[in-house]
């Protein structure tokens, strides 16, 4: 109370009296703040009985005490179990991923509950899934690609195997070729000697034919078209003279290159033989006696088995002094323009050697000329000839044509426009869209009176 007068407050303090509690308060009264005590100050004091309250706290505080107790022990139990199921997870996170490492994709994390972990571990599983799925298809296209390289590798050895193959055969074909290089050059060899026997032959054969200024002494006014498919020709043309007649003849043997050669020469030499023996000048005899002669030395007897070797021939025999012009032929024509009036005299159709008609004489025309009279002998290569736009033979009805239309001009120029007309027939000129080779040996012989 001395305390509460000299500090001027309020003091509490609690003892024991008789086994209870008791509790005074001393309060310190200012005479200023209670109305009828303003000359002095006093301290009131306050004692209350404090027994049955603590009793009533305690309870209360061992209450709570027990509660608290029991919530913390719930607390712990709650915290356990969580803390348990979060280590088993995560046990089960480690053990599935050390083995989710070692390749085992199959494997997934057991889920627990529904928290952050529980759903990181369910994204987890998901990558998991997503990883063995991709693993899967990785897979599936790693055997598509071995699947593959299999059969590459099987194409890979087959080709290695083909190409082995081609390596030989090309080995083989180096072989052959060389060996086709060498005979190339064997045969290139042969064929420029057999070129040069047959240019030696021609420069013979040519020896044979008239001689140009015997012709133009003879025949002033004439051109011969002479055109060889190879280098000799079975075609040949005759001149001689022999009591006041003129005797010319256009022939085609059987054949021609170097057999219708051989042919020609032997025709040629035994025209000399008869010519010369023959005692009248008839051309039909002369055909008749030539004919014979071939058979004999052809050696031919009419058998199915054998050739029928011979020769076409057109032969004329022409007499200045009267004027007149006999002409026997062996399937070869006469063609004669009178004042642009064309005549075809024709030839029999038998050969100058064996036939059917080997026995039947040769006929014999005898025409009178005038001056400017133009005749023309020819073997048939110009009318067989293919060539033109369509390909197809140039035929005698073409050839008379043209004839009557070149008559206004010299003979030197007949024969260059007739070659000019062959030679585009033919294609060699670009008028036509097609070359065609020469078919058979070619000569015409134009003479004007």
């Amino acid at each position: 109370m001395l305390l509460a007068v000299k500090d001027k407050s309020h003091i509490t303090r609690s003892y024991s009296e008789n086994e209870r509690t008791l509790i005074a308060d001393y309060i310190y009264c200012d005479p200023g703040e209670l109305k009828g005590f303003a000359d002095a100050s006093f301290v009131l004091t306050v004692i209350s009985d404090n027994t049955e309250s603590n009793a009533a706290l305690f309870d209360i505080i061992k209450k709570q005490a027990i509660i608290l107790l029991v919530f913390l022990a719930v607390l712990s139990l709650i915290l356990f179990l969580i803390t348990r199921k979060l280590k088993l997870t995560l046990k089960d996170f480690l053990k599935k991923t050390s083995l989710i490492a070692d390749g085992a994709l199959h494997e997934r994390v057991i889920v627990r509950g529904k928290n952050e972990f529980t759903a990181l571990a369910e994204r987890f599983n998901y990558m998991v899934e997503k990883l063995e799925a991709s693993q899967n298809e990785l897979k599936k296209k790693n055997k598509l690609i071995e699947s593959k390289n299999k059969e590459l590798q099987g194409q890979n050895d087959e080709i290695l195997a083909q190409r082995d193959q081609i390596a030989v055969q090309k080995d083989e074909i180096q072989m052959q070729k060389d060996i086709l290089t060498a005979q190339k050059d064997q045969i290139i060899e042969q064929s420029k000697d057999i070129t040069d026997s047959i240019q030696y032959a021609r420069r013979i054969q040519s020896a044979i034919l008239p001689h140009d200024e015997v012709i133009k002494y003879l025949l002033p006014k004439h051109f011969i078209l002479y055109k060889p498919r190879n280098i000799v020709s079975g075609d040949f043309y005759w001149l001689t003279h022999k009591r006041g007649e003129i005797i010319i003849v256009v022939a085609d043997c059987t054949g021609h290159g170097v057999p219708g050669a051989l042919m020609s020469m032997l025709g040629s030499t035994l025209l000399s033989d008869v010519i010369n023996n023959i005692n009248t000048l008839k051309a039909d005899l002369i055909l008749n006696e030539l004919r014979d002669q071939v058979i004999l030395r052809l050696r031919q007897t009419g058998q199915i088995s054998e050739t029928k070797d011979g020769m076409d021939i057109g032969m004329c025999l022409f007499n200045k002094d009267n004027m007149k012009l006999q002409f026997a032929g062996a399937y070869i024509p006469l063609y004669m323009i009178r004042n642009g009036k064309f005549t075809e005299i024709k030839g029999d159709k038998m050969p100058i050697g064996i036939s059917s008609k080997a026995g039947k004489p040769f006929t014999n025309h005898e025409v009178r000329v005038k001056k400017d009279d133009t005749f023309y002998l020819f073997s048939d290569g110009i009318i067989d000839q293919f060539g033109g736009e369509h390909g197809k033979k140039y035929l005698s009805t073409r050839f008379q044509q043209l004839l009557l239309n070149i008559q206004d001009k010299i003979m030197y120029d007949q024969k260059e426009i007739l070659e000019n007309e062959l030679n585009d027939w033919m294609g060699l000129t670009g008028k036509y869209p097609r070359k065609y080779d020469q078919v058979d040996d070619i000569i015409v012989m134009g003479i004007k009176i």
